[in-house]
This record gives C-alpha cells, sequence and structure tokens, in this order.
C-alpha cells in the first residue's frame, strides 16, 4: 500500500493534468454486468453522471497531456470497451503496480478492486 501512495504522489507531483486542468465523468453505465465467458460489455462514454457504481471513469486534460482515470470498485473483473475515446493509451500506473505499456482501449481489462491510469494516445 505504501508503494501504491508513494507511486502516486510521485505521478500527481509530475502530472500537472492530475491536479489542474479540465475534468470530464465518462458515462459506463453499460458496464455493469462484468466479464462472463470472455463476453464484452459495451461501454458509449458520454459527459455527464456515472449511474453504475462499480465501474467510474473520468478523463484529465492539461496542456498537452490526457489521462483516462477507470476504477473498479466491484468484487468482478469488467473488459470494456473505451474505444471511443481513444484506440490506445499507455497505462501510467495501476493499483496492482504490475501494469505499464499499451493498452487497447477497445478491450481495457480491470480486475476486482483495481483502478488504472492511462495515458491516451494523443498526449504518449
Amino acid at each position: 500500500m505504501l508503494a501504491l501512495f508513494r507511486r502516486l504522489t510521485a505521478l500527481r507531483q509530475q502530472t500537472p493534468a492530475l491536479s489542474m486542468g479540465s475534468y470530464r465523468s465518462l458515462d459506463v453505465s453499460g458496464a455493469g454486468t462484468g466479464t462472463v465467458a470472455g463476453a464484452t460489455t459495451r461501454v458509449a462514454p458520454t459527459a455527464g453522471a456515472v449511474s453504475m457504481p462499480t465501474i467510474f471513469a473520468y478523463e484529465r486534460r492539461h496542456a498537452n497531456t490526457h489521462l483516462l482515470i477507470v476504477l473498479n470498485f466491484g468484487d468482478e473483473a469488467h473488459r470494456l470497451d473505451l474505444g471511443s475515446v481513444a484506440r490506445q493509451g499507455e497505462a501510467v500506473l495501476s493499483t496492482e503496480l504490475d501494469r505499464e505499456g499499451r493498452e487497447s482501449l477497445a478491450r481495457l481489462e480491470l480486475r476486482a478492486n483495481e483502478g488504472v491510469i492511462v495515458r491516451l494516445a494523443d498526449s504518449c
């Protein structure tokens, strides 16, 4: 837990988009069923309130930095289609501290109780 706190603190200090700039919630209400036998839950992000409490997603932008933060508060894994936000991005940090590198947003997989910060392709 301490390692995660230190990585999050350092990332926040190095990345102004996490503390200033614009914020936009994404509607991921279609993601409530989780991943069942490899099926993909379709998510069509739009601005507005999130109606499904287990998945919360939002964007942060500042200068040339565009980040997507996706949090799974549930006990089930989810496979999300966030391809309408961007085709791909680079995982910067996850709560498991084991996720870095390119991510396809059309097939973004979140484990139970996982959060991930993704730098979107237009700022990579």
